[in-house]
C-alpha cells in the first residue's frame, strides 16, 4: 500500500526545531513541498498538523512550497514532533524530527589533573570543559563543583574557571587525597570525574595497621613495577585487599613500599 495517495502533498520538507537558550516555548519550521506525492504540482492551501510525542498539537494551514513556522511550549527533555500536511485527496506521508528541549545535562569533564606540592600543601586541581551534552541539547555556561576525598568535602561551587587551588594539612596524620569535579548545567549535572590520588601529611608512627579497607589507603602506597611488565601490585575492590597479579613468562621483580615510618632509635619493631 501507496504511503498516501498520488495527488495528495509530499512530505513535510527542512524540519527544524528551535527552543533558543534552553527556553521550553520555541518553534518547529518546516517548508511544505511543491509537488504532491504522485511527483504533480501541488497547488492551493495545504492544512497541516503538528504532533508532539504523538499527542496533536498545532493545526494550520500553508500554501504549497512555503516556510511554515509553527510556534510551541513543550517541557524538557527528548521530544519526537511530527508534521501532517493534508489536502483534499488526503494526508500526505508524516515527516518526523527528533531533539531534545531545555537544558542538557552535560557530559562529563576530561583530563582532571591533580598537582601537589608536598612542602607547602598547596593542590591544583585543573580539568578540560565538556563541549556538549548527552543528548546534543542547549549547553549555557556552564558552572563546577569541585569535592575533596577522602573526607567527601566540597571545596569548591559554582566555578566557572577550569582549574582549583586549595591547601592539604603537611602537619596532620598522612592522607591520600583525591578530587572529583562536576560540571552543572543550570540544574543539570554531570557525572563526577576524579583525579589521580596524592598522599601528604607526617610520617607514621607505630603501632600501625594497614587493612586496605579502600582504595585510598591503597594510594598511601608505593607501586614499584621493577620489571615493567604491567603486571604488578593493585587494589582489589572486591575484597577489599592489596593484590599482585603476576605475568607468569616473567620473574616476579614488583614491590609495594609502605609510607614513610617515623621510628625511635632503641625500640625493637616486629613487622608482619
Amino acid at each position: 500500500k501507496p504511503a498516501a495517495a498520488d495527488a495528495a502533498p509530499a512530505k513535510a520538507e527542512n524540519l527544524t526545531a528551535s527552543f533558543p537558550d534552553g527556553a521550553l516555548s520555541g518553534t518547529l519550521s518546516f517548508d511544505v513541498p511543491a509537488k504532491t506525492y504522485g511527483g504533480q504540482n501541488l497547488t492551493g492551501d495545504v492544512s497541516y498538523t503538528v504532533s508532539v510525542d504523538g499527542e496533536k498539537g498545532k493545526e494550520g494551514a500553508a500554501a504549497a512550497g512555503a516556510k511554515t513556522d509553527c510556534p510551541l511550549d513543550v517541557t524538557e527533555g527528548s521530544h519526537k514532533f511530527v508534521v501532517v500536511l493534508s489536502n483534499a485527496a488526503g494526508d500526505g506521508p508524516k515527516a518526523s524530527l527528533n531533539a531534545y528541549v531545555g537544558y542538557d545535562t552535560p557530559k562529563p569533564v576530561a583530563d582532571v589533573k591533580f598537582d601537589l606540592d608536598k612542602t607547602t600543601g598547596k593542590a591544583t586541581v585543573s580539568w578540560t570543559a565538556p563541549t556538549e551534552g548527552v543528548h546534543s541539547g542547549y549547553m549555557g555556561e556552564l558552572k563546577y563543583d569541585v569535592v575533596r576525598y577522602p573526607d567527601k568535602k566540597k571545596v569548591a561551587e559554582g566555578l566557572t574557571a577550569t582549574s582549583f587551588e586549595g591547601e592539604l594539612p603537611t602537619d596532620e596524620q598522612l592522607t591520600a587525597y583525591s578530587y572529583g569535579v562536576t560540571a552543572v548545567n543550570g540544574e543539570k549535572r554531570s557525572e563526577e570525574v576524579k583525579s589521580g590520588t596524592q598522599a601528604i601529611g607526617l610520617a607514621i608512627v607505630p603501632p600501625y595497621f594497614q587493612g586496605f579497607d579502600d582504595e585510598s589507603s591503597f594510594s598511601l602506597f608505593t607501586v614499584l613495577d621493577a620489571n615493567s611488565d604491567e603486571k604488578t601490585w593493585s587494589w582489589n575492590s572486591v575484597y577489599s585487599a592489596a593484590e599482585y597479579i603476576y605475568d607468569i613468562n616473567n620473574n616476579a621483580d614488583d614491590w609495594l613500599i609502605t609510607p614513610t615510618f617515623k621510628l625511635e632509635g632503641g625500640k625493637v619493631y616486629t613487622v608482619t
